[in-house]
């Protein structure tokens, strides 16, 4: 299992039907990360995003209550009502779980903010055993080299790769379908290849996302499928 840090000290303790982590938070529900309003590039692309779609995106939150869910092809996540005595979270494989005390009120003051901050942990926490995964399996297939992955909480793009053959992805990328989530891995791997957005560039991502054309159709179709989870409620 991947060790990293979670919100609330997630600790694991394994079962046997799981793995289950106390969320030991629960008693300080106002606790969340600051979000960053700075200006970020989208996919490495020289322009600024517009203001706008930076201020939505830094400070978008979900409504998190009992009929919450995340059903993408690499997370299914939902919060539940449970005989715990404190929040606790239970993986199955790609299915989690967010177990709350019975009588657990979302609407009570801090409550959004705290399911929030949990959303980004358990992201964070399957993000950083799925994409580094998905990453290393990609650049031996194309015998492309990197030196680390790093995983960040970061919504005004969805990757990097550095100069110092480093990259980023974003969490957030959970909550994207699994062929755009492979499109931004790729996208950051081809800048190993060639660090600009040259022609030659869009071909190298031509060639690792199906022919002609393909790199710029999954671009257009990224640039969609954020304008629309972080604009839209």
């Amino acid at each position: 299992m991947v060790s990293t840090r979670v919100f609330g000290s997630l600790s694991p303790r394994s079962s046997r039907s799981g793995t289950t982590f106390p969320v030991k938070s629960l008693a300080s529900p106002d606790r969340c990360e600051t979000l960053s309003l700075c200006c970020h590039f989208f996919l490495c692309r020289k322009q600024f995003l517009s203001a706008r779609f930076q201020i939505m995106a830094a400070l978008r939150q979900f409504r998190i209550d009992y009929d919450f869910r995340i059903d993408t092809d690499l997370l299914h996540l939902r919060f539940e009502e449970a005989d715990v005595a404190t929040a606790t979270l239970h993986r199955e494989g790609t299915s989690v779980t967010v177990r709350l005390p019975r009588g657990f009120d979302f609407h009570c003051p801090g409550r959004q903010e705290w399911g929030n901050s949990v959303l980004t942990e358990v992201l964070r926490l399957v993000a950083a055993e799925v994409l580094p995964r998905r990453l290393a399996n990609f650049a031996r297939q194309y015998g492309i080299d990197y030196r680390r992955v790093t995983i960040r909480n970061v919504r005004t793009r969805w990757g990097s790769c550095s100069s110092l053959g480093n990259i980023n992805l974003s969490l957030w990328l959970m909550l994207a379908p699994a062929r755009l989530v492979d499109y931004v891995i790729k996208h950051e791997l081809a800048h190993r290849r060639e660090m600009n957005h040259s022609v030659r560039f869009w071909s190298v991502v031509d060639t690792m996302t199906g022919g002609s054309g393909t790199a710029r159709r999954l671009e257009r179709e990224m640039r969609l499928f954020s304008r629309n989870l972080w604009e839209h409620p």
